[in-house]
């Protein structure tokens, strides 16, 4: 990420897919929800300190968007800041706008996370999750995400599975934070105004593509855009190449149409 003087004039994205955007013309920064400043170090995941997976609040995930935007925006305050966020980041990032009005310039979301894929949970199991397992047992491992139904490519299946990273199991207490942040969406969503764009695959064996469409139905936008991948799973930028491109292209090109918008809105 470029966060120095001598490279002030050129995009900020993560590490990641800095190499994959060479295209942007103008000065951007890309916040993912699970960013190197998430992923390796935030709260409950990577090399964190503390349990893995539990939160009590999704807030403590929005906290550190906010202290990461603030930091980056008192260096550089003219650059626009664009969020991405896939599966539970995308819903995190969705939380922060909901928290924060007008930061972002726009949302990518990839994934959302507000349905799984098999269903809302029972009353029955979400009522003995809150009032049971999260208050008396929030340490407990309800279930493990497959790796399986991330990518159809096998060789990045093996490589997630191998992550020691990577915490794939969900604990009680995580489990009632993220019910409690959906119900906050579905009350909020309507609120949202900002540019969007949806990503999913078609064959998301983890969160429902109706995440994604009811984000597109329900937010306030009128600049909103939303795309179903044929055939491709849940992390849509761990797929073959040629499915890879395609999805960053469009990622590219959105950004490249907010960013002419933007320029226009402020007679640059």
């Amino acid at each position: 990420m470029y966060l120095d003087e001598e490279n002030q004039d050129k995009p900020l994205f993560l590490p990641t897919y800095e190499k994959d955007i060479k295209s942007i013309s103008r000065p951007v920064l890309m916040s993912e929800a699970f960013s190197r400043k998430f992923n390796g170090y935030k709260v409950g995941q990577g090399q964190s300190e503390g349990a893995h997976n539990h939160v009590d609040s999704f807030d403590e995930y929005t906290s550190i968007i906010f202290e990461h935007c603030s930091e980056v925006k008192e260096k550089f305050p003219d650059i626009p800041i664009f969020v991405f966020g896939n599966s539970v980041g995308a819903t995190i990032a969705l939380l922060a706008e909901v928290q924060r009005p007008g930061l972002f310039k726009g949302l990518v979301l990839s994934g959302t996370l507000l349905l799984p894929a098999g269903g809302p949970p029972s009353f029955l199991r979400e009522l003995t999750t809150r009032l049971f397992l999260g208050t008396f047992f929030p340490q407990i491992k309800l279930f493990d995400i497959e790796p399986w139904k991330i990518t159809k490519q096998l060789n990045k299946v093996k490589r997630y599975s191998e992550d020691p990273l990577i915490h794939r199991f969900v604990k009680a207490q995580w489990a009632v934070s993220w019910m409690n942040a959906v119900m906050r969406l579905e009350d909020n969503l309507k609120f949202i105004d900002c540019p969007l764009l949806l990503l999913h695959g078609s064959a998301d064996h983890i969160s429902d593509v109706k995440s994604s469409r009811e984000v597109f139905d329900k937010v306030k936008s009128s600049d909103k855009n939303i795309k179903v991948y044929p055939n491709l799973y849940h992390f849509l930028l761990l797929e073959s190449e040629e499915e890879r491109t395609t999805v960053l292209e469009d990622i590219i090109n959105w950004l490249q149409r907010q960013l002419v918008v933007k320029s226009e809105d402020s007679g640059i």
